[in-house]
Order: C-alpha cells, then sequence, then structure tokens
C-alpha cells in the first residue's frame, strides 16, 4: 500500500479537490477553468486565484479572514507537514503500508520554475521526511518533482532540478508520466513511434533519479479507455513494455469502484479506470501481466509479449541463496 496524499488544483474552490477549504487566501475568488474537459491542467497557468492561494500555501504564508478565527500570515505549509506527521503515526502500525508519497504533482504557481525545485521543494520534503522518521526507519518517502514534469509532448524527460541533501536510503522519485498531446488532441494523435517515446522517457527518468541519489518509482501513468479501442490497448501495452524494459517499479492509475456514466472516474470526467461502468473489467488481459517481485541476481531484462504471452527475464551475476519471485 502506498498512502498518496493527493491535490489537484489545490481544492474545491478552483474545480479540483485535497486541500480544505481554509486554504484560500484573501483576494482569490472561487473560480474553475475549463471543466470536465481534459485541459483542466492549464488552470495552473491561467487561474490567477488558484496560483495566488497556492504560491501563498508554498511560502508558508496564507491569509485567509473569511474563516473562523482568521488565518493571518499562517504558515499553511508547516501545518501540511503536521498532517504528513499523524499520518505517518497510523501508517508505522501498518506492516502493508509501504511508503507515503507526500504531495501529489507540486505546482510552482507563481514561484520561479528552478526555484521552486532547488529551494522550496527540498526543504519541503525534508521537512516531512524528518517527520516521517520519527515514526518509521523502514516507511519509502516518494517525493515527487514539480508537476510540469508530467506536460511531456516528446519522448525525452523533462530536466528536474529537484536534489535532496540527506542520504536518506528510503526516499524516492516518484514521478509521473502522461502523453500530454495524445491526451489534448484526445487520442487521435497516435502513431508508431510513442513506442519508442515512451520507452526513452521511461530510461530517462530512471537515469535521473539514479543520478540524484534515489530510487526511480513511477507512481502514475495511465491510457483513458474512452479513447478508440485500437489505440487504448496499444497505448496501454506500449507504456506497460517501456515500464517492463526500463525495470522501474510503478503504478498505474487507477481502479476505481464507483465510475459512473455521469461522471466517469468522478474529477474533470477523466476515464482511466480499469473499471468501467458497473464494475465492469477494461482492458484487463493487458494491465494482469508477470512481473519480477524479488530476484535472485540482478535483472537487466523483462519483458512481457501480450500477443504469445512468453515472458522474458534476464538477470546478471552469481545467484544468492534466495528465490526469484515473479
Amino acid at each position: 500500500i502506498i498512502l498518496d496524499l493527493h491535490q489537484d488544483l489545490v481544492g474545491k474552490a478552483f474545480g479540483g479537490s485535497g486541500m480544505p477549504a481554509w486554504v484560500h487566501s484573501d483576494r482569490s475568488a472561487s473560480q474553475t477553468l475549463l471543466p470536465n474537459t481534459s485541459l483542466w491542467g492549464l488552470s495552473y497557468l491561467f487561474n490567477r486565484h488558484l496560483r495566488r492561494t497556492f504560491t501563498d500555501f508554498w511560502s508558508n504564508d496564507l491569509t485567509n479572514s473569511s474563516v473562523t478565527p482568521p488565518l493571518v500570515h499562517f504558515a499553511a505549509r508547516d501545518r501540511y507537514v503536521e498532517m504528513v506527521e499523524r499520518v505517518a503515526r497510523e501508517a508505522a502500525l501498518h506492516p502493508a503500508v509501504f511508503g507515503i508519497e507526500i504531495f501529489n504533482e507540486p505546482h510552482p504557481a507563481t514561484i520561479e520554475s528552478r526555484a521552486f525545485e532547488e529551494e522550496i521543494l527540498p526543504k519541503f520534503y525534508a521537512d516531512a521526511t524528518e517527520r516521517i522518521r520519527r515514526h518509521s526507519a523502514d516507511l519509502f518517502a516518494l517525493l515527487a518533482p514539480q508537476s510540469d514534469w508530467n506536460v511531456n509532448v516528446g519522448g525525452k524527460a523533462q530536466e528536474s532540478y529537484l536534489r535532496m541533501s540527506s542520504e536518506d536510503q528510503r526516499a524516492v522519485f516518484a514521478y509521473h508520466y502522461y502523453d500530454s498531446l495524445l491526451t489534448g488532441f484526445g487520442g487521435h494523435i497516435f502513431h508508431d513511434t510513442k513506442r519508442d517515446e515512451y520507452l526513452v522517457a521511461q530510461r530517462g527518468a530512471v537515469q535521473s533519479a539514479r543520478e540524484k541519489g534515489m530510487a526511480p518509482f513511477l507512481t502514475e501513468f495511465g491510457t483513458r479507455q474512452n479513447w478508440m479501442r485500437p489505440v487504448v490497448r496499444r497505448q496501454m501495452n506500449w507504456q506497460f513494455e517501456a515500464v517492463e524494459l526500463a525495470l522501474v517499479s510503478a503504478t498505474y492509475w487507477n481502479v476505481n469502484l464507483y465510475n459512473t456514466p455521469e461522471s466517469l472516474d468522478g474529477f474533470m470526467r477523466e476515464d482511466f479506470s480499469l473499471l468501467g461502468v458497473g464494475q465492469i473489467p477494461r482492458n484487463l488481459d493487458i494491465a494482469c501481466r508477470p512481473y519480477v517481485m524479488a530476484a535472485s541476481a540482478e535483472p537487466v531484462h523483462m519483458h512481457f509479449n501480450i500477443r504469445s504471452k512468453v515472458f522474458e527475464l534476464i538477470m546478471r551475476g552469481r545467484p544468492m541463496d534466495a528465490p526469484t519471485v515473479i
């Protein structure tokens, strides 16, 4: 189990979810841009009310005089870190919990992008990780780069300036990958070069994580199930292939038990869930594939052929006295 402390677009006031209602700066009106479209993420760029509130959150200086008692220059980011500790305290009691993804897709808002990743995010993550370590030395701390990492318009992974000064052996570079162009055009710009594009992106992300001294983990990738069926199936399979060939751990977005005709997955009419309306499975034959849970030597190649159902695994080095688990 990974506990994903999830927000999108800050909170309900801006069409998203995650943050409590009091995280709303003075002079920031409630406004939703591009609701129920695949372009909702552009709100981070064009919704000035959202941007003001998010900037105040990251600056740890939020004023909201509409609540009781009024919040004046309130350290909202510090309060978030306190919440992370409360989650960690409970998570440490459950052996099934693998780690905590501290913040979903952090966006810099009006803060300069590089300064955000070099100065603000490392301090925020260090504070939150220290709170996790008060309760567990074993929980992984999953650290996401700033959300522009997800704006993929080619095969090359974007540069992330996120670096952590501490040598926490359980710090994870928790990145996401979505095909932004394919999403923006509703699944209509799709071609055979996408297969290589996805693999190049995953290998680039793994390399970036290693250079940071962190383990790579693709904590979100997925395919919209309401595109044309041939596109859905090929895109899903090529993404899974890229994960396998890049030898990266990954979690698929998503499985939703409550997908409905009216709201689909329940957020911005996204339709990623492997369970559709009425919990009908969709393309599970692509998602259900062999993978290595533990290896007696170093894996150097892994691939599942969806047509032949043949799974290839190549390992290197002297085997340990322990089983390989697939």
